[in-house]
């Protein structure tokens, strides 16, 4: 359950927006975990996550690169 300090994931939603222009926007976002950024035929759909989700996240990713490290993957 979120904790009252950490703000709801936002999520806004364009239509109209093409693949060059999604493209572009990945582009300027490429270090960034947030936000995340989803394209279907012609809508984007940005979704910023709560701080609480991105610790999880963060959380699973240290997990999958010590489970890589111990198979030798």
């Amino acid at each position: 359950m979120p904790s009252a300090l950490s703000p709801p994931e936002q999520r806004v939603v364009l239509h109209n927006v093409s693949w060059e222009t999604y493209e572009r926007v990945l582009a300027e976002h490429i270090d960034c975990s947030s936000p995340r950024f989803t394209f279907d035929h012609g809508e984007l759909e940005i979704v910023t996550l709560s701080a609480e989700q991105e610790r999880y996240n963060r959380r699973i990713a240290d997990l999958i690169v010590v489970l890589a490290e111990v198979m030798d993957l």
